[in-house]
């Protein structure tokens, strides 16, 4: 028999199966891994973070603090810090096992933060949104909330797992990297959102038991949802609730504050 050779059709290069569809299915199981990784040692970071003793936890915060510039208004400071000490005789055993202090920072940002160690920093953007003492008490007091609830340190574990999933993705080379990473910063900013919800409910507690008036919670939220230009689109990807969602469950417990008040 005589043999005559053929050219190959031109098919011979093309896989039999989708391509993107194999891409897919790889990205998505790498994903759910990470994603299971991710939620894991989340998990272990938030079950370490209550455990942390005082003096690791001010060690942690002295190497935060020692690192940041500062810009200190140091008059806001000290009038702040004794609006802080108001809160004192009302602090659970667990909550007094650090020293509090306060730094108002120079600058136009609308913010405040709690840190490891027992720092409170509030900067002067936001106390120009303020109008009452007791407004301050209840931002001071949310921050408070985030000491109690540990937020402070088991976001800082969270955080960890996210830097550790980035490295080494990075160093692998996967371009699935930024993919899987904004995946995981998503779900992260709903769990911020919920310590949110908890610190503003406590910081609530604090100004009504330190004397001040619950209504000034209601409007705080009540100005900045006012100013907020933001669709509720946006908070879907942002670390605190909606002004208004803030606004109602507020109100809420200003309600049931006062109910339970009355003869």
């Amino acid at each position: 028999m005589r043999y005559s050779p053929k050219l190959p059709d031109d098919s011979v290069n093309i896989s039999p199966k989708n391509v993107l569809s194999e891409i897919l299915k790889l990205l998505g199981g790498i994903s759910v891994v990470l994603l299971i990784v991710y939620f894991v040692l989340g998990a272990a970071a938030a079950l370490i973070a209550p455990r942390i003793s005082p003096g690791l936890e001010e060690r942690i915060g002295q190497s935060i603090t020692s690192k940041m510039c500062v810009n200190q208004n140091a008059a806001e400071s000290r009038r702040l810090q004794e609006l802080l000490d108001r809160f004192t005789p009302f602090l659970a055993p667990i909550d007094s096992r650090l020293t509090y202090t306060v730094w108002v920072e120079k600058s136009d940002l609308i913010n405040a933060a709690a840190l490891p160690g027992g720092t409170v920093i509030v900067y002067e953007g936001l106390l120009h949104h303020l109008e009452s003492e007791d407004e301050l008490l209840f931002v001071l007091g949310h921050e408070m909330g985030h000491f109690h609830h540990r937020d402070h340190l088991a976001r800082l574990g969270r955080s960890l797992v996210l830097y550790l999933i980035s490295t080494f993705f990075s160093f692998s080379g996967h371009d699935s990297a930024g993919f899987i990473m904004d995946t995981a910063g998503i779900l992260e900013l709903s769990y911020s959102r919920t310590q949110e919800r908890r610190a503003d409910l406590f910081g609530l507690k604090l100004l009504r038991l330190s004397g001040g008036d619950p209504e000034a919670a209601v409007k705080v939220m009540e100005r900045f949802g006012a100013d907020e230009r933001n669709g509720r689109f946006r908070y879907f990807f942002a670390t605190h609730p909606h002004p208004e969602d803030r606004t109602a469950y507020i109100r809420r417990a200003v309600n049931e504050i006062t109910a339970e008040s009355l003869p």
